[in-house]
């Protein structure tokens, strides 16, 4: 037998997410220093969210007020959604009613959130903005009890500016009503039907207060506003490189403004290559296009997938001698096309031999609301264990740190914007769908071709993509690679032939817990053969043994059962029990049953061998985290984690901590009514459903 990959690759894995966690939040104190000096000041408001959820009727019912006690909600951090385990109760790796056919309970309902926070009052001067990453599907936006706006469809990105509402020095709310129907009331909302994978409702993804000058950028991304940059190389050769960018400034001073725009490139180690410098008068409420283009740049490092070299691109907004606001964006100098007759990619003039698939971004118990670090994990697996060159992100766009490290890993990348088949869904929503997606990702040197896909109807949006970015590939067809066509074993809406548990999809190259099914994924690993003994006890390894103790913070364990030397033993399938104590809770369920022999199943864990994984949750409360991982016959494995306390920055923007004393988890509770005769037997038993909601 192989010595598996996986046993190796965990202890990288540890190692390299050994730092992250404590890297990304001294990096955002860093971050929000800085940006003072330029006068921006951004903080991710993940943390201390409260959440219910309610099945019907839920939509006008006060909860936006921001004097309704929320104080029984359960305390939540971003990401996250209600569509999963954690939150149903379903037992199943990703959604056990995968469409509102199978039961609409989960499906038809509202999902509401709601934040406190106060500012300073010293920062009057400022523009407040509240950005939104991710929110499937369509929601409602509240501050303070004012409606601010909805957005439809869960992938795009969007933003309200809050400046008028925001009551400085005292508490404000934040309340954000959210559907995830799929047969919507709101025009029809790509994707109505997804067939091919899971949509998850709920904040999933990142949530931003910015604060900014009122000469300022504005978001990128937003299809009600352009903002941010655009980045384009008219010409590129191996002898010189042209270097063109667009630039959206906002003032929003009640007088004209002379604002100077100085536009910089640098390169890998930072030395400026380039600047320019473009001076103009911006009107009160004017949202002015700077357009500057570069004098060549001689023998440029060019990006590939074999050496993907990055520059960058700084814009700095000056308002006299006053730096006003500051952006950075990624460059990279490539040239790419399509060869309709060999039905293949050049890159820089050479031709490219694809060799990757399709992810998708759902993880096991927790859908589509993973962290920052599991979606490096997986880049790095694709990256450097597979070997993939390139991949097409689902058929939706993903989050926009997956492709700020495709930029840095070189895969190239196919984007695709949501939607699956011919159904009946608004041709305005997949419009601004479309331009939410190229105005977020435009600068990624790796993203190369955007797919309208292959159904009929969407075939005709090429020309928004082309009004948009004409400087890509539009590719209608799905480019998959000539022998590989899936990253992982995923969740679908859709029933798969010989899949133990229906909704999920089987024909990925590793499961769902990211574990090679066949050595053919194992690359560049020494082979070597080993006697196998009968199974002896069970093995732990953890993503990490140190968290900040977050809600959002989340460690991912791999159990595995080997003999008396420590070698993994196949076709072991033990009945395994997972008991945690601590300040955490599991994600997933506490007890593993086998669904070897399941054929097309509602429930089940997906485990059909060992390793099989499970993922511990922070509390927020600061301690020691003690898991033991148990099975019959066999000597149990363990492990300590150690949540350690968060310093938050309140020096500007503070957020009241939440406690969970006094809060009732969202819950379903099946009652069942017994109608006895005057016999006094039982004449007739029925299950009734009855919400049971605490608010």
């Amino acid at each position: 037998m192989f010595i598996p990959l996986n046993r190796m690759n965990m202890k990288l894995i540890s190692f390299l997410l050994s730092g992250l966690f404590f890297f990304s939040i001294s990096f955002s104190q860093k971050t929000t220093v800085e940006n003072q000096k330029s006068n921006r000041i951004e903080k991710v408001f993940n943390s201390q969210w409260t959440f219910n959820y309610f099945s019907a009727a839920g939509e006008n019912k006060g909860y936006e007020s921001p004097g309704f006690d929320d104080s029984r909600w359960v305390a939540i951090s971003i990401p996250h959604t209600w569509s999963t385990y954690e939150t149903t109760g379903e037992l199943h790796p990703f959604i056990r009613n995968a469409s509102e056919n199978d039961n609409p309970y989960w499906w038809t309902g509202w999902g509401w959130y709601r934040k406190h926070f106060s500012v300073k009052k010293e920062y009057s001067d400022k523009k407040i903005f509240i950005e939104f990453e991710g929110v499937q599907k369509y929601c409602k936006v509240w501050i303070n009890g004012k409606y601010l706006g909805d957005h439809k469809g869960g992938y795009g990105s969007f933003d309200f500016d809050i400046s008028q509402f925001v009551r400085l020095g005292e508490d404000n709310v934040i309340a954000v009503a959210v559907n995830n129907r799929q047969k919507d009331d709101f025009g029809g909302i790509p994707p109505v039907s997804a067939t091919n994978f899971d949509v998850y409702g709920g904040i999933y993804r990142d949530v931003v207060l910015v604060l900014k000058d009122r000469l300022f950028i504005p978001m990128q991304g937003s299809v009600s506003h352009e903002g941010g940059t655009f980045i384009t190389t008219p010409l590129v050769s191996l002898k010189e490189g042209i270097v063109r960018v667009q630039t959206w400034v906002k003032n929003d001073n009640p007088q004209k403004k002379t604002c100077t725009l100085l536009t910089s490139i640098s390169d890998g180690s930072e030395k400026i290559v380039q600047e320019l410098k473009t001076e103009t008068a911006i009107d009160p409420g004017q949202l002015y296009k700077f357009d500057q283009t570069f004098k060549p740049i001689k023998k440029p490092h060019l990006w590939s997938g074999d050496d993907p070299y990055l520059y960058k691109v700084i814009s700095q907004v000056m308002d006299g001698k006053t730096l006003t606001d500051v952006l950075s964006s990624p460059l990279g100098f490539r040239w790419f096309s399509w060869n309709n007759k060999e039905n293949c990619l050049y890159v820089n003039g050479k031709k490219m031999l694809i060799h990757g698939g399709n992810r998708h971004q759902d993880f096991p118990w927790l859908g589509d609301a993973i962290p920052k670090w599991l979606t490096l994990m997986d880049l790095k697996d694709i990256s450097e264990n597979l070997k993939y060159n390139f991949i097409q992100t689902g058929n939706y766009p993903n989050d926009k740190y997956v492709y700020n490290l495709t930029d840095k890993l070189g895969i190239v990348v196919q984007e695709e914007y949501p939607g699956i088949d011919d159904k009946e869904f608004s041709a305005s929503i997949l419009e601004q769908q479309m331009r939410e997606m190229v105005r977020r990702d435009r600068n990624h040197p790796s993203i190369m071709l955007w797919n309208t896909g292959n159904e009929p109807k969407r075939s005709t949006s090429s020309k928004f993509l082309m009004n948009e970015d004409s400087t890509r590939i539009l590719m209608t067809p799905v480019l998959n690679s000539p022998d590989e066509n899936l990253y992982a074993d995923h969740g679908a809406d859709i029933e798969f032939l010989n899949s133990p548990l229906l909704h999920v999809d089987p024909n990925g190259y590793e499961d769902p817990y990211r574990i090679p099914k066949t050595t053919k994924t194992v690359k560049a690993i020494k082979t070597e053969f080993l006697t196998i003994e009968q199974p002896s006890k069970i093995t732990l390894a953890a993503s990490n043994n140190r968290i900040p103790a977050d809600r959002s913070s989340l460690v991912l364990v791999k159990a595995d059962i080997v003999d008396n030397k420590g070698n993994h033993v196949s076709g072991v399938d033990n009945t395994i029990k997972w008991t945690l104590t601590g300040p955490a809770t599991l994600v997933g369920p506490a007890v593993y049953e086998s669904d070897k022999n399941k054929r097309h199943e509602m429930e089940g864990i997906w485990y059909l061998n060992m390793p099989v994984s499970n993922i511990i949750r922070s509390t927020g409360k600061p301690g020691k985290i003690h898991l033991t991982v148990s099975a019959s016959g066999l000597t149990s494995g363990s492990l300590d984690i150690t949540a350690e306390d968060v310093l938050t920055d309140n020096s500007v923007i503070s957020e009241p901590l939440l406690r969970d004393e006094g809060r009732i988890p969202v819950t379903r509770i099946l009652l069942t009514t017994i109608d006895w005769s005057r016999s006094g037997k039982m004449n007739k038993i029925a299950k009734v459903e009855k919400d049971i909601w605490h608010g």
